[in-house]
């Protein structure tokens, strides 16, 4: 069992905490916790707003660990960022990313069967990541945290996610820009 985020902070920043000592630095420290949702049946919630920014969470799974993907909208344009998540995210991660001008989502394993099997429990496969992408109307997909496999399997996962996505399609290095149009 996870506990939550204000239980985390609380337990590294409260007395008897890891850094319980801070508070000794002469100065007023003050940490604003926002428990995100976990369950994946809990609604999306925002989770920032301030000059125009806003910042919505929802809960996805990484396996048996709770996770969160974020979309992030400045006035009238959306990015969403997936973080790892497993095939059971899938449902609310096309609600996130619905009408998203980029999804930044990670791509950690081929198609069965590239990769190996315990990894289907963790990661989604391209074949799925393009039909996800297609279903949120997203139209440009960034893929990110990229494994090995992935890395030198560039054509092949491009041709997996073309299958159901037409849309531009971009693998990520360090140090990119990616332009709105």
């Amino acid at each position: 069992m996870y506990p939550s985020t204000s239980q985390f902070v609380h337990l590294l920043f409260d007395a008897g905490g890891a850094f319980a000592y801070q508070k000794s630095f002469q100065t007023t420290e003050t940490i604003s916790v926002v428990d995100l949702p976990i369950d994946l049946d809990a609604p999306g919630r925002e989770v920032y707003v301030h000059d125009n920014v806003t910042v919505q969470a929802i809960a996805t799974r990484h396996g048996d660990t709770p996770a969160n993907a974020y979309r992030i909208t400045y006035q009238g344009a959306s990015m969403v960022s997936s973080g790892d998540f497993d095939p059971s995210s899938l449902p609310n991660l096309t609600r996130l990313a619905q009408g998203a001008y980029l999804f930044i989502c990670t791509c950690d394993v081929l198609d069965p069967p590239g990769s190996s099997t315990e990894l289907y429990a963790l990661h989604t496969p391209p074949r799925q990541i393009g039909e996800l992408a297609t279903a949120a109307g997203v139209q440009v997909l960034l893929l990110s945290h990229l494994s090995a496999p992935i890395a030198h399997a560039r054509d092949q996962v491009r041709r997996s996610i073309s299958r159901a996505y037409t849309g531009e399609i971009y693998f990520a290095t360090d140090l990119m820009h990616v332009k709105a149009k």
